[in-house]
């Protein structure tokens, strides 16, 4: 069943700038999907960008699109930026289409690195934040999402969700320095300017990603990441526009774990990060731990 075939795909994909999938639950009678992966203490880019923290319980990050958080400098951009480029690049390689649920509660923070996540939304056929963008080019649409994430990065604001161009009034708002405005140019065409929106390919190798070199990138093999046939077959299916089905009720613990260690290891109880719902969505935070992070080949620098 592909509910069987998600569980293989999930346990074959690792990277060091992807969020890895502990376990993966289903539930058809009440119309949800629950996918639980490791938890990070710092939480998401949203949560460092508006000062927030994973465990409370109504975080500040949750009115983002109505507050201005603290924006990141531009070595932070460049290095979060670069490491979800990987990410995107590595989905690509392996099949996967267009990330579509990208934003900056998505991209997960560790001591010195961050995992996208997410990336299994658009597999359970959930709608896409930039609709207008899907509509017209998936490959656009990615880039345009990922150029909404710089945005909120740079200036600690969120976009409204359809913005597919920047206007004067948005860039007299970024304080940013010249080489990030130049990077927001470089993505989004002026308003009057008729031009192809660059690839994730372009971004990765531009000037002001090229300044940051991810050193898990030298020690990582993607030829070694192997996708089993049935996986292969479920990308197939998703990129002519049928969503996974989870078929029956079922409930799956993988036994295999990441190919990368948790650089802040999680508490011994794993608990849901997200729900992806078509009825009745939900979500279920970790509780605090006080278990001190262990070193890691990605720990504390």
């Amino acid at each position: 069943p592909p509910a069987a075939h998600l569980e293989l795909l999930f346990s074959a994909i690792k990277h060091p700038y992807l969020q890895f999938i502990r376990t993966v639950s289903f539930d058809t009678d009440q119309g949800y999907s629950v996918i639980v992966q490791p938890f990070s203490s710092k939480g998401s880019l949203r949560d460092l960008i508006y000062g927030a923290s994973p465990l409370e319980t109504n975080p500040k990050s949750a009115s983002a699109p109505r507050l201005r958080g603290r924006p990141l400098s531009a070595t932070a951009i460049a290095k979060y930026g670069r490491q979800v480029l990987e990410a995107l690049l590595f989905l690509k390689l392996k099949g996967f289409p267009p990330c579509l649920h990208l934003h900056v509660g998505n991209v997960i923070v560790y001591s010195r690195l961050c995992r996208l996540s997410g990336y299994e939304q658009t597999l359970l056929g959930l709608e896409p934040k930039l609709k207008k963008a899907y509509r017209r080019n998936e490959s656009d649409a990615e880039v345009i999402l990922f150029g909404h994430l710089v945005y909120e990065m740079a200036t600690g604001i969120a976009l409204p969700k359809n913005a597919s161009r920047l206007a004067d009034a948005d860039y007299r708002v970024c304080k940013a320095s010249a080489d990030v405005v130049a990077l927001l140019k470089f993505i989004f065409p002026d308003e009057n300017e008729e031009r192809r929106y660059p690839t994730v390919t372009e971004l990765a190798q531009s000037v002001f990603f090229e300044q940051f070199k991810p050193k898990e990138i030298d020690l990582f093999d993607a030829s070694a990441v192997t996708i089993p046939s049935a996986g292969k077959a479920l990308l197939k299916a998703v990129k002519k526009g049928k969503p996974a089905s989870t078929g029956s009720r079922r409930s799956s613990k993988r036994e295999s774990g990441p190919l990368y260690p948790d650089p802040d290891p999680p508490s011994e109880s794993s608990r849901p990060a997200s729900v992806a719902s078509s009825s009745r969505p939900s979500s279920t935070r970790p509780p605090s731990s006080k278990a001190k992070p262990k070193k890691t080949a990605f720990g504390d620098e």
